[in-house]
């Protein structure tokens, strides 16, 4: 089965979008409890109750960035035995510089795969937040994350 991928260009710097990564997830996801600065950090991101917990497995500054959910309670109106399929995937980021101020960002949500419950709310809610809102919150400052 095919993981789940995406890919954008952002007039931002690498350093730029390894904060928004690690310090700002807020500003273009969803509600965070707290920011990220090493290996084996948590932290939760939701949207009101549903959420996602995050161990970080991979931190290469500037360069790479990698989450594993631990812990999965999704939640979407007519999609039951969803809850929990997030549980053991991992988010990959890879973060590479096209030219001055010019960044390539590729992601790879893997385990996120068609058979999932979820997999068309998911893949269509993640081409939102890194298409939209992650680009838009580099580019210009303002995301538009889901905050409840």
């Amino acid at each position: 089965m095919k993981n789940y991928t995406q890919f954008i260009t952002v007039t931002a710097t690498k350093k730029d979008v390894f904060f928004a990564l690690t310090q700002k997830v807020e500003k273009w996801w969803g509600t965070v409890d707290k920011t990220v600065d090493q290996i084996g950090d948590v932290f939760k991101v939701s949207f009101g109750e549903a959420f996602w917990t995050f161990r970080v497995i991979r931190l290469k500054k500037f360069d790479q960035i990698s989450w594993e959910c631990i812990e999965s309670h999704q939640v979407h109106k007519g999609l039951d035995g969803m809850e929990k399929e997030w549980l053991g995937t991992t988010l990959h980021w890879e973060i590479k510089e096209k030219d001055e101020n010019l960044v390539e960002l590729s992601f790879r949500h893997e385990g996120l795969v068609p058979s999932f419950i979820c997999y068309e709310v998911c893949s269509s809610a993640w081409d939102f937040f890194i298409t939209q809102s992650l680009k838009s919150f580099l580019e210009k400052g303002v995301g538009l994350p889901e905050i409840q």
